[in-house]
């Protein structure tokens, strides 16, 4: 950066010069020139929307992860870990020049806004300012430093100078993970109580991509013995998605037998996820076309189990929902027929 600016003030010179040699023009002096501003977290965690990032380990398939941004909320970012075994939720929270992991969720395989949730975590994983042998505790069972900044590191993804991290745990594991301006984590390098070396790559990043998460949408059947049958859509959802936008959308272009969910203008404005009552409230925008107890119980088993729910209540915007003669209040919902279970994000 430093080489850049000093070009840019002696061409400006050279052009000053030769415009008027009688000129009181002065050549910049060393205290003239700014010094390069301080790498922030920013700079080697960078939040990136719509970007898949995969990290392969040669020899250890199990621990194949694809990293993927969710939501985003002020100074806070969900990121969704997802390999072939689970699937995990964590929320990071940039502030005070300090990066923090606050929230992880080890087994979540729901596609839910939670930047907003409680703090259940203080685990610190980067602090400014990034200059070698800086330190911190990462929490109550390790400590770490910044033990390099330009470290030569080559991946999958390619070759990289990287601020490397070690941390010191309590029971004697060690743990190097190396960042890259622009980039982030592009190596982890465990090592075992027991002295086995694990390694972690950045194998690629995806732009643009998205999450494909296959959604069951149940729609009446009288031939089948339940009286329902499902059909399922592979949906896309990407960082930030409003899934109230996304159903709505979903919802109205007609299934394989026709049946559509949200007929006419009728919109979802809002999904509202209790998970200590296992519950979902779903706002709709008006009841005309949803008026019987069947259309609204086939969305809910569709949202229900979309969410891991087992209880669905309507409303009209944030009002009780009435239609065909019954009314909704606050503490009547719908149970969810099918069996609620995890929705698996591929």
């Amino acid at each position: 950066m430093k080489k850049i600016i000093l070009a840019g003030f002696a061409s400006m010179f050279i052009i000053a010069s030769c415009g008027n040699a009688d000129s009181n023009t002065e050549t910049p002096t060393a205290t003239d020139i700014p010094e390069p501003a301080a790498a922030t977290i920013l700079d080697y965690f960078p939040v990136r929307s719509n970007a898949n990032y995969r990290y392969e380990s040669p020899g250890s398939p199990e621990l194949t992860q694809d990293i993927y941004v969710t939501y985003t909320g002020g100074s806070r970012v969900q990121r969704r870990a997802a390999s072939d075994r689970v699937s995990s939720t964590e929320v990071l929270q940039y502030q005070n020049g300090e990066l923090k992991l606050i929230y992880g969720e080890p087994n979540f395989y729901f596609y839910e806004n939670l930047t907003a949730v409680e703090p259940i975590l203080d685990m610190l994983l980067l602090k400014e300012p990034l200059e070698q042998g800086k330190k911190w505790n990462l929490d109550t069972t390790g400590d770490s430093e910044i033990t390099g900044l330009d470290i030569n590191v080559s991946t999958p993804s390619g070759n990289y100078a990287a601020m490397e991290v070690t941390t010191i745990f309590t029971d004697g594991r060690q743990q190097k993970e190396y960042y890259a301006k622009g980039v982030g984590v592009v190596k982890t390098v465990y090592t075992t109580t027991d002295g086995r070396s694990l390694e972690i790559d950045l194998v690629r990043i995806t732009e643009q991509a998205s999450l494909i998460v296959p959604v069951d949408f149940y729609y009446p059947d009288p031939e089948a013995e339940a009286g329902y049958s499902k059909e399922e859509r592979e949906t896309r959802l990407n960082t930030d998605s409003d899934l109230s936008a996304v159903f709505t959308e979903q919802m109205k272009t007609p299934g394989a037998s026709g049946y559509v969910w949200l007929p006419g203008e009728t919109s979802l404005n809002a999904i509202e996820v209790d998970r200590f009552n296992d519950l979902i409230t779903v706002d709709f925008s008006d009841n005309n076309g949803v008026e019987t107890e069947e259309d609204l119980r086939m969305i809910a088993d569709t949202l229900g189990h979309f969410y891991g729910a087992g209880k669905v209540r309507p409303t009209i915007n944030g009002e009780d929902y009435t239609a065909g003669g019954k009314t909704y209040g606050r503490s009547d919902f719908i149970a969810v027929t099918v069996e609620a279970d995890q929705a698996v994000l591929n």
